[in-house]
C-alpha cells in the first residue's frame, strides 16, 4: 500500500520501543524482543474495535475510531478494563487491511482517532499504519499524557491534534484511581500540553470526565489550572460516568451523578467564568440550560 505520510518516522518509534521509553513509565523492556511492558503491550499492537464513530465531539465526527489494547494506567473506572489488562485478546494491527478500510470510509471521514484502552502505549505499531494514512485526513491521539519527551517529540507529523485526557488534580486522587504509584501527575501533563501544543498542527484539545464526590478535589482544580496554564483551550467536561470494572461497590466511585448534580453542573461552570472554550457532553457551555 503506498505510502501517504513519508516524514512518520517509523524507525524512530520502533527505537523508543527497544528499550522503552514511549511512556513516562519508562518501563525499559525490550518490547521489539517479545517482552511485555508494564502497559501489557509486546512486540506488536493489537486493537479490539475499529469502526466509524458518530458519538465523539461534533467537530471531529463522523471519525474512523481504533480502540487499540493495551494501557500504561490501570484506573479503577476504565471502562474497557479486559482489553487493558490483557491486551493479548485484541486482534493484531495489519496496518494495511486497517488502512484499507478507512480510505474506503474517506469521503465520509472528518477524521481518525487513536483511543483505547490506549494508542501511546502501541506507537511503534501505530506509526506503521499512519504513514498510509493521507496527510489531508486529521488524526486525533486520545491520550492520557503520559508520554516520555521523546515520544513527544516524535508526535509530528503521526498525530495532527491530541486529545488530553486529564482524569485528576492531585496525586493523592491520581494514584489512587489510576493504579500506579504517581507523582507529579498535572507536572508531566503540562509538559504534554505545553509541547504538544507548540508542535502539533492542531494543538490540544483536553477532556475531563466529572467524577462523583470528585468535582472540587480534581474538577475545579483541573479546570482552573488549565485556564492559566492555556486560556481559551477547547475543554469538554463530561458527565456520562457510570461504574465499571473496579468501581462498580467502590464507596466513593460505585455510583452514577444524581440528576441534580448533573443539572447543577452547567451554571457551576458559568459561574467559574473561566478564559476557557468549555463544552459540556461535546455542546458549547452557553448553549446548555
Amino acid at each position: 500500500m503506498e505510502v501517504l505520510r513519508p516524514e512518520v518516522d517509523l524507525d524512530a518509534w520502533r527505537r523508543l520501543a527497544s528499550p522503552c521509553q514511549l511512556c513516562a513509565l519508562r518501563c525499559g523492556v525490550d518490547r521489539l524482543a517479545g517482552e511485555r511492558g508494564l502497559c501489557g503491550v509486546g512486540p506488536q499492537a493489537r486493537y479490539y474495535n475499529a469502526f466509524v464513530h458518530y458519538g465523539e465531539e461534533p467537530e471531529l465526527t463522523p471519525c474512523f475510531t481504533i480502540f487499540f489494547s493495551g494501557c500504561n494506567f490501570r484506573c479503577a473506572y476504565c471502562s474497557d478494563g479486559e482489553w487493558v489488562e490483557d491486551p493479548g485478546h485484541g486482534r493484531l494491527l495489519e496496518p494495511g487491511e486497517l488502512a484499507g478500510r478507512i480510505l474506503l470510509a474517506r469521503s465520509r471521514l472528518r477524521s481518525v482517532e487513536l483511543v483505547g484502552g490506549l494508542a501511546d502505549v502501541s506507537m511503534h505499531g501505530v506509526a506503521e499504519l499512519v504513514r498510509h494514512l493521507p496527510p489531508e485526513l486529521p488524526v486525533v491521539l486520545n491520550s492520557n499524557g503520559w508520554l516520555t519527551t521523546e515520544a513527544l517529540q516524535l508526535l509530528p507529523p503521526l498525530a495532527d491534534l491530541l486529545l488530553l485526557d486529564v482524569k485528576h488534580a492531585g496525586d493523592g486522587c491520581a494514584a489512587a484511581l489510576c493504579g500506579r504509584p504517581i507523582a507529579g501527575y498535572l507536572a508531566q501533563l503540562e509538559q504534554t500540553l505545553r509541547l504538544a501544543s507548540s508542535t502539533l498542527r492542531l494543538g490540544v484539545w483536553v477532556r475531563h470526565l466529572v467524577l462523583p464526590g470528585h468535582l472540587g478535589c480534581c474538577t475545579e482544580p483541573v479546570l482552573r489550572w488549565l485556564a492559566e496554564l492555556a486560556p481559551g483551550c477547547f475543554v469538554n467536561v463530561m458527565t456520562q460516568y457510570r461504574p465499571l470494572h473496579r468501581a462498580v461497590g467502590h464507596p466513593q466511585l460505585g455510583r452514577r451523578l444524581t440528576a441534580g448534580e448533573r443539572r447543577a453542573v452547567p451554571a457551576w461552570l458559568r459561574g467559574l467564568a473561566l478564559p476557557l472554550d468549555l463544552r459540556l457532553d461535546g455542546r458549547r457551555i452557553d448553549q446548555v440550560r
